[in-house]
């Protein structure tokens, strides 16, 4: 019961904010031995209630966000998915590095509009952790320049072994002398510490 009880606590504020008070309530009865089987048994149904709409805002935010001309709608959305930790959508967000979805209004200097903090879905790709590294590599691989550049960038924020060893595979493939370098750097080749 523990679990999903915890489950319906972090998850249901996000996809049915009107039930989180009642919610309280329920797991306050839980305490009082004569409400506690009725207030469980309303947990579980909640429970149930709230992952099925977890997963149906799951299949719309994948949806929405294949839909990359409006730049604000797709921020919202790939915003949506980061704060629902919605990692399986990571394949979805890393295939849109490959159009320009970055917040231009709050470039400040050049040397920062690559960042995760002016892009949606990098940043959101960020949040997903080791999640999102296939997805990225994926992207490294076989997208196009913008996409190669921005996967590259958000596996740099990500970090960690698995990541250096994809980054050093690929400085070998790269042909973008620019993106060649990025990833020698970034993955140890070219400053010695291998």
């Amino acid at each position: 019961m523990k679990c999903y009880l915890v489950g319906l606590m972090l998850i249901l504020p996000q996809t049915m904010p009107a039930q989180s008070t009642h919610v309280r309530e329920l797991v306050s009865a839980l305490q009082e031995p004569a409400r506690a089987q009725a207030a469980s048994d309303e947990l579980r149904q909640l429970a149930l209630a709230s992952a099925k709409n977890m997963k149906e805002t799951e299949v719309e935010l994948a949806g929405a966000l294949k839909v990359r001309s409006d730049v604000v709608a797709f921020k919202r959305e790939a915003d949506l998915a980061r704060e629902l930790k919605l990692s399986s959508l990571a394949p979805v967000l890393a295939q849109s590095l490959e159009e320009d979805t970055r917040d231009k209004y709050r470039i400040g200097t050049l040397s920062h509009i690559n960042g995760p903090d002016f892009d949606p879905a990098m940043k959101a790709l960020v949040s997903f952790g080791s999640t999102s590294i296939a997805p990225l590599v994926e992207e490294l691989n076989v997208g196009n320049r913008l996409g190669r550049y921005r996967a590259a960038y958000t596996l740099a924020a990500i970090g960690g072994p698995e990541v250096n060893a994809a980054m050093r595979d690929r400085y070998y493939k790269e042909a973008d002398a620019g993106l060649k370098n990025y990833l020698g750097y970034k993955s140890d080749l070219l400053n010695g510490r291998m």
